[in-house]
């Protein structure tokens, strides 16, 4: 799905925009639909890295959903690859999209990927390492995982504040697209801040 809604914009994704993109989507995905974030991101492979991404993404690949557009290696465990979807992947797409939580999953990895696309593909690294979590978690080195569930995700914490705010005697809640706004404004403010000293980084 991740695939699906950034073909939009650009032919593939590299493995760590596909890394970031599905991190973002992990993080809002409490505020989307209230499905909270996963404990199996690490905050030190090159920003938040999850290495069962990777091996979905290198299974769906074997099975002919993915395509690998390009391998290429720097080193002995340093592949580089960037991957699209392949006719069977966009059918599986089609399909599993009909149904109401996947849609909504779909939905909001479209919504991501039309303001990163906004922001420019290749700022996706930057723009990841401003979101509050991870950077948080970089600065202090507390624990080997990154958990983006409702305890530790300072963005949801953020946006939790700002939508009820918002929502204070309206009979409509906030939109998701103003949900998505939201959160990148947030995330632009944070990374001008003097806590955000880690923002542009590497590791």
């Amino acid at each position: 799905m991740a695939l699906k809604a950034s073909s939009a914009y650009v032919n593939s994704l590299g493995r760590l925009q596909l890394q970031k993109l599905i991190y973002l989507f992990d993080i809002l995905a409490i505020a989307w639909r209230e499905v909270d974030g996963s404990n199996t991101f690490s905050p030190w492979n090159h920003g938040p890295y999850d290495q069962t991404i990777q091996n979905a993404v290198d299974s769906l690949a074997f099975r002919g959903f993915v395509a690998i557009e390009t391998l290429s290696f720097a080193g002995t465990r340093k592949a580089q690859s960037t991957y699209s979807l392949t006719g069977a992947g966009e059918s599986a797409v089609e399909g599993l999209s009909t149904d109401g939580p996947f849609m909504d999953d779909l939905d909001l990895l479209c919504e991501i990927s039309a303001e990163i696309n906004r922001r420019g593909w290749s700022n996706i690294k930057n723009i990841v390492y401003s979101e509050p979590t991870y950077n948080t978690a970089r600065a202090t080195k507390q624990g080997v995982k990154l958990s983006v569930n409702a305890d530790h995700n300072l963005s949801w914490k953020l946006i939790r504040e700002i939508r009820d705010g918002f929502e204070a005697r309206r009979d409509t809640p906030m939109s998701k697209r103003t949900l998505i706004q939201v959160f990148f404004a947030t995330l632009d403010e944070y990374e001008t801040s003097p806590d955000a000293d880690l923002a542009t980084k590497d590791n």
